[in-house]
């Protein structure tokens, strides 16, 4: 194995302008900045998202695997504004992806 450190991915302009916004200015550090890269390379896979010409849409379950908290959380913060979701024709839940990595810089958190 090699001592290098790993790479830090870099942030589309936009995405990180959203995230400094989101963390208040404070500078994001390199495993939150490869959080946010999950969360947005998330939507270039072949997902569901992808399929229906979504890029900025999650499912619950992209959602889940991203944040260390249950479903049910993740619909309570829907139900009160804290993510916006759309519904599908079938009336499934799609997050913004603007909002999930909002969520990843306000609390530091590092995707699972």
């Amino acid at each position: 194995m090699s001592d290098s450190p790993t790479p830090v991915p870099r942030l589309p302009a936009h995405v990180r302008e959203a995230a400094l916004h989101a963390s208040g200015g404070a500078e994001l550090t390199p495993r939150l900045v490869t959080a946010l890269a999950a969360v947005y390379a998330a939507g270039l896979r072949d997902g569901a998202g992808v399929r229906a010409g979504r890029r900025d849409m999650m499912t619950p379950a992209e959602v889940l695997a991203l944040l260390p908290v249950d479903r049910k959380t993740v619909k309570r913060w829907a139900d009160r504004g804290l993510l916006r979701v759309t519904r599908t024709a079938g009336g499934h839940r799609r997050y913004l992806r603007e909002d999930v990595a909002a969520l990843l810089v306000k609390h530091g958190w590092v995707p699972r």
